[in-house]
């Protein structure tokens, strides 16, 4: 798939000439996609690491040549993925669905995505997840209520993103907002 979508024809799988590739990028890369999935990231995040990851070593490493698509003008495909995002944020999407809902490739759609929104479609998820976790946290909700309701996986990993994007933990915004 990612072949495809950097080379635009289908080929035999990209052969890499090198067993061992010492590149800070690319390690940074495997080693976000392990950490994520490690850490029960979004089945969206893990796909959107994984693709960037393969991507990103193909370009790099493989004996095929390519020509990457600029990105256009897909506002609209933009805005219909933003939209279903918001919808079914607790639930979770993944970047295949993401993609369908777009007309556009995986691939693709993450790179226009960013170029559009300034965020990969896994963080714009996060932070939607993360504004309607405050909306009810401010309703006085429970935190272990308000991380199943809004699609976090645990009340820990709620705790590790919610701390990543606002500065503060959960229970310590719970605190502040009750004043």
């Amino acid at each position: 798939m990612a072949a495809y979508e950097l080379t635009g024809h289908h080929q035999a799988l990209p052969f890499f000439k090198s067993v061992r590739v010492d590149d800070h990028r690319a390690i940074q890369g495997v080693l976000s996609l392990h950490k994520a999935i490690m850490q029960g990231a979004s089945t969206l995040e893990y796909e959107s690491l994984f693709v960037s990851t393969l991507a990103q070593l193909i370009r790099s490493y493989a004996d095929i040549s390519y020509a990457e698509q600029k990105p256009g003008h897909e506002k609209k495909a933009i805005r219909q993925v933003r939209q279903y995002i918001e919808e079914y944020f607790a639930r979770g999407v993944s970047l295949s669905e993401l993609a369908a809902q777009a007309a556009l490739s995986p691939y693709y759609l993450l790179r226009v995505f960013r170029a559009t929104v300034g965020m990969p479609p896994h963080e714009y998820l996060e932070s939607v997840r993360i504004r309607h976790a405050q909306q009810l946290i401010e309703n006085g909700r429970p935190l272990a209520e308000v991380a199943a309701e809004v699609g976090f996986s645990s009340q820990s990993h709620m705790t590790r993103r919610f701390k990543k994007i606002i500065g503060a933990t959960p229970g310590q915004y719970a605190e502040q907002v009750k004043f």
